[in-house]
Order: structure tokens, then C-alpha cells, then sequence
């Protein structure tokens, strides 16, 4: 189980590779805070994710954190959380702070 985040689903949008993930990865699970996130638009328009049959949406759930991790936004903060709920292998995420924690997360199963 992967989950991704929104800077990486807005890059590979933004140059046309949004399909890459579901190449290299077959499914994506993506909270729905992210999902909200990249169809608030901006500068680069990502596609409705619900509408991609390799993304599956998540409900976002209030959950016991790690204290670092209410240094994030929401959707980093929900993926992290979720994909630790649920036990992910992997998570694609810009954040320093997300990547710098995820390790110690999957510990604290």
C-alpha cells in the first residue's frame, strides 16, 4: 500500500506524468484532505483524483498523532497519520519534516 501527497501529485501533473505512479506503483491511496487540496486548484491543474480508477480516496480521520506531526498541513498531517493507520509500505511526500518522521511512525505501530 503507497500513499501520496499533494506537491508530488501537482508536479507530476504539471509536466504531463501524472500516469507515472500508477505505472511504477499500480494503485495510490490518497486521504481525502489531498484530494481537496489539488482541486482547489492553482497554477497547475491536476485532474479530479476520483475520477482515475488507480486512486483510491480516503476518509481523512481524527487520529492520536506524534507531536511533530502537528507541524504539518492537513494533508501531509492525514496521509502520514492514515498511512501509518493502515499500515503503508510507502509514502510519497515533499515535506522534510513527513519524510524525517515516517520511519519512526511505521515504529510506532
Amino acid at each position: 500500500m503507497i500513499f501520496c501527497n499533494t506537491t508530488p501529485l501537482i508536479a507530476l501533473s504539471g509536466i504531463g506524468q501524472l500516469d507515472l505512479l500508477s505505472r511504477l506503483f499500480g494503485v495510490i491511496h490518497v486521504v481525502e484532505a489531498v484530494a481537496e487540496e489539488c482541486a482547489a486548484g492553482g497554477p497547475v491543474a491536476v485532474p479530479d483524483l476520483s475520477s482515475l480508477p488507480w486512486i483510491r480516496l480516503i476518509p481523512s480521520e481524527e487520529l492520536d498523532l506524534p507531536g511533530l506531526l502537528l507541524n504539518l498541513d492537513r494533508g501531509e498531517r492525514d496521509t502520514l497519520a492514515m498511512a501509518r493507520k493502515l499500515g503503508a509500505k510507502r509514502v510519497i511526500i515533499d515535506e522534510r519534516i513527513g519524510r524525517n518522521i515516517w520511519p519512526s511512525c511505521l515504529a510506532c505501530r
